[in-house]
């Protein structure tokens, strides 16, 4: 789902919620949950609502993969609502729910989450091992692209630590596999990093031309919240 385009992606949920048979409660709640992950660029709010319902009917029917799931759509939506600690709290339980279910993809769904979290706050030294975990428990289980995309989490880190020559590795490693994916929004993120990796080194026109670069992408896939994101990083160098 990652990889297509604004246009397409509604119509493929369309799909997926048309193969949901009639009264099968799990497997429309495993729709529901894709649905809370991909559907709610620009509305927190309507993500945090959609979670939350979703949740609380993963739990009257005691299904811990579902119920992890909800956590981290509610823990994605309080990135923008709500608190750390409430975010936090949701990847915490998500993981915790994750073991119990014995699903290592999902449990280095959480743990991949939580290290950025982790890194967001300053806190490296736990931040990288959840995050090394996240790459090898995606390994382990055949998911080569998302082991792949921990490079940029981990590159971010790296940045944050001083270490800058093994964060620009890394990032150019997670450019190539973004750009051969069709990840946009992989792509835009990895840009804003390295806009600001030049920053960090003094190369304030070199970080301009990467921003403009994350303009460009934002725009042509419509998400304000990178758009946003790319305007507000281009105000430092100016200033």
């Amino acid at each position: 789902i990652a990889t297509l385009s604004p246009e397409q992606l509604p119509q493929r949920l369309s799909e997926l919620q048309r193969l949901v048979p009639p009264g099968d409660v799990v497997r429309e709640l495993r729709y529901r949950a894709i649905h809370c992950d991909w559907s709610f660029d620009n509305d927190a709010k309507g993500q945090l609502g959609h979670a939350q319902a979703g949740l609380d009917r993963a739990q009257r029917i005691g299904d811990p993969e579902l119920q992890a799931r909800f956590h981290y759509c509610r823990a994605a939506a309080r990135g923008q609502l709500g608190t750390t600690e409430q975010v936090l709290a949701d990847y915490e339980a998500g993981i915790a729910l994750a073991r119990k279910s014995e699903n290592d993809r999902l449990l280095a769904d959480g743990l991949g989450a939580r290290g950025g979290m982790r890194s967001l706050l300053g806190e490296q030294a736990r931040a990288i091992p959840d995050m090394l975990a996240a790459q090898r428990l995606y390994q382990g289980a055949g998911a080569v692209d998302d082991a792949e995309s921990m490079l940029l989490d981990l590159a971010i880190a790296y940045r944050r630590i001083g270490d800058l020559d093994k964060a620009r590795e890394y990032l150019r490693q997670n450019e190539i596999f973004a750009g051969r994916l069709g990840d946009w929004n992989q792509l835009a993120s990895n840009l804003m990093q390295q806009g600001y990796l030049d920053e960090d080194q003094g190369r304030l026109d070199a970080a301009l031309d990467v921003y403009r670069r994350v303009l460009a992408v934002a725009k042509s896939n419509s998400s304000q919240y990178s758009l946003g994101g790319a305007h507000l990083a281009m105000a430092y160098p100016y200033v």
